[in-house]
């Protein structure tokens, strides 16, 4: 299965104030402030990879496609959950289907109560693991009923994820971004420089393993 995952929404202001790295990196003046932001936007998307979390609440696109050397990708999500890329997920907002002509089939949430032995359609999310989790019911149809499962170009899964706010952010992984904010600071151009094992360190707990599904 190939996949990407972008933001389309993206979270207002960051976990780290400007104040607060000019502090930790000793500067006593504004003059840096605009590199301080791009460096604090960057040591936040960083962390957020190393983590696959996110931090502030934002909205995310995750499209997969087949691989064409591994026929019926798409028919295996119908037997088992899709752990979502990015946690703690807050809401599932969307899940879409496309053919190889680009024509979309948009699949609908099941019913909060299905009764014995009716057939299992649409989608459901388990949002109170981490990472959450997505499944596509076994007996879902496509709108399009020309178009079988194995035929299908992509599938995108559009949801909000993030702890919150600011104030939200656990403080290991805030010391973190500070770290990396100073390094990337202080080491511009010096590519034989090395990140601090320390933000590592703090990141590490935080970390989340996927281990399939």
């Amino acid at each position: 299965m190939l996949s990407s995952l972008r933001v389309t929404t993206e979270p207002e202001g960051e976990p780290v104030t400007i104040a607060i790295a000019r502090e930790h990196c000793r500067i006593d003046s504004a003059d840096d402030d605009t590199l301080l932001a791009g460096y604090l936007t960057a040591a936040r998307i960083m962390a957020e990879g190393y983590l696959s979390r996110a931090l502030l609440t934002q909205t995310l696109l995750w499209t997969m496609r087949p691989d064409p050397r591994s026929p019926g990708d798409f028919a295996r999500l119908q037997r088992g959950e899709l752990a979502l890329p990015r946690a703690p997920v807050r809401s599932i907002l969307s899940v879409t289907l496309s053919d190889w002509l680009g024509n979309q089939n948009v699949i609908v949430p099941r019913a909060v109560t299905v009764p014995l032995n009716t057939p299992i359609m649409g989608w459901y999310g388990n949002l109170d693991f981490e990472p959450g989790r997505l499944t596509i019911g076994r007996d879902t149809p496509l709108v399009n009923s020309s178009v079988s499962w194995v035929d299908v170009g992509a599938i995108q899964i559009s949801f909000v994820a993030g702890y919150g706010e600011a104030a939200d952010v656990p403080k290991t992984i805030v010391q973190a971004i500070l770290l990396t904010t100073a390094y990337l600071y202080e080491n511009r151009g010096d590519v034989d420089a090395v990140m601090p094992k320390a933000a590592e360190w703090l990141l590490d707990r935080h970390r989340l393993q996927f281990l399939g599904g």
